[in-house]
């Protein structure tokens, strides 16, 4: 069981509200004592900013008049439910976690907070169905892989189509697109935080190579690449049961507002284009 300093913690998010300018990602790290390893701990590491902008944010949107003391201990505390049931020292990316926390009171926060920590670790128990396997899906031809996340969608499911199967050389294979998923196991639904395609080749004559057969994949499938892997988890979770795909929003991603570089939102028309078009606060649904 993991213990995390919930005062130490609380201390350093009124500590970044005061300053935010003044806080680098070494200033504000949160450790936690392990039980079972002497000096281990867990960590937001170098995403330490990102999650503390995002619980300041969240504080701002606040209409019930909480005092910033009562609000950052509540978050540590919501904290701790998070950690408690993890055994091993771990990285911590707080993306999933922290995402479409804006509320109006306290309650509202600390609620989405647990809410997003329960979809994790309901996650977590499900990641052997799906750890490193290929999957060839007939109608395409293609191969989908599937891994462990490890950044933004830490604790996730990632999702990579690609050409070939690969023999599980690679831990993070070279793809046409990818889709990074969380399950919600209590209520059905599955939850997409990474729509992304091909990272290009540094390579002038690897890139353009790249390109074309981004290109000539998506006229044999007739869509994005991008699209195509998000509608085929869709109908993978509607086959086991499932009944809602979100979406978090671009511009609600924890990437655009921490203003990552390189991360630009501009894939929400590949979200439409999958039929997920309703909105719902920091999300795009669609019943399955």
């Amino acid at each position: 069981m993991a213990t995390i300093d919930q005062e130490g913690f609380a201390e350093k998010v009124r500590q970044y509200m005061a300053h935010p300018e003044m806080y680098g990602p070494e200033a504000a790290g949160m450790f936690v004592d392990l039980s079972l390893q002497e000096n281990g701990g867990i960590s937001f590491g170098g995403n330490t900013k990102c999650a503390m902008e995002l619980i300041r944010r969240a504080y701002s949107y606040l209409q019930d008049g909480t005092d910033i003391s009562i609000y950052s201990k509540a978050v540590a505390g919501a904290m701790q439910h998070f950690a408690e049931p993890l055994l091993l020292r771990s990285l911590v990316w707080p993306h999933f976690l922290l995402h479409g926390i804006e509320r109006e009171s306290l309650d509202g926060v600390i609620n989405k907070i647990q809410d997003n920590s329960r979809i994790i670790h309901e996650t977590i128990e499900r990641q052997f169905t799906f750890s490193s396997r290929n999957v060839r899906d007939d109608s395409s031809g293609l191969f989908i892989y599937f891994s462990g996340g490890t950044y933004e969608d830490s604790f996730g499911i990632a999702s990579h189509l690609m050409n070939e199967d690969n023999g599980f050389i690679y831990h993070t294979p070279p793809y046409l697109a990818k889709v990074s998923f969380f399950l919600d196991e209590t209520n059905k639904e599955v939850y997409v935080i990474t729509i992304q395609g091909q990272k290009p080749s540094e390579h002038i004559d690897e890139a353009k190579k790249q390109g074309r057969e981004f290109a000539r994949v998506t006229a044999k499938l007739g869509m994005d690449p991008r699209t195509y892997l998000l509608k085929h988890i869709m109908d993978s979770r509607r086959k086991k049961g499932y009944k809602k795909a979100k979406v978090i929003r671009p511009h609600h991603h924890p990437y655009w507002i921490e203003q990552h570089e390189g991360f630009t939102g501009k894939y929400e028309p590949i979200i439409l284009q999958a039929g997920i078009d309703q909105e719902n606060g920091c999300y795009l649904e669609a019943e399955l």
